[in-house]
């Protein structure tokens, strides 16, 4: 039991950092290893953690997310009705382009922020 605790433990931890690999990564345009060093050193550097993302910035920028990716997904649908004739499938996907948004949003702006403080543009 104790061992399926540490190993659970160590398996989320990683996911994290998993998590803001890939936004760094898609940020810089650095390869995967080299990403998930940099992510690790920027985080450690500037006292962030995930909790910090599950707590503080998610109760921020939900709504604001929220807005956002409802008029993406409206956008979407719109383009999808102008241009192909998909009928009751548009509604599908621009509900998918909203949960997909709505995932990676708040996500990539907190590894922006990370970046942003560690270069010292904001206080």
């Amino acid at each position: 039991m104790v061992l399926l605790c540490c190993a659970n433990a160590l398996l989320g931890a990683l996911d994290n950092l998993n998590k803001f690999t890939i936004e760094f990564a898609a940020i810089t345009g650095e390869a995967y290893c080299t990403s998930a060093k940099m992510t690790y050193e920027l985080l450690r550097r500037n006292l962030l953690s995930a909790e910090f993302v599950e707590t503080v910035s998610t109760r921020i920028l939900t709504g604001i997310v929220f807005v956002l990716s409802a008029a993406y997904a409206v956008a979407t649908w719109g383009v999808l009705r102008g241009v192909s004739n998909l009928g009751i499938d548009s509604y599908v996907v621009a509900i998918l382009a909203w949960l997909l948004l709505i995932e990676d949003v708040i996500d990539t702006i907190y590894v922006c922020y990370a970046i942003d403080r560690d270069k010292g543009d904001i206080c």
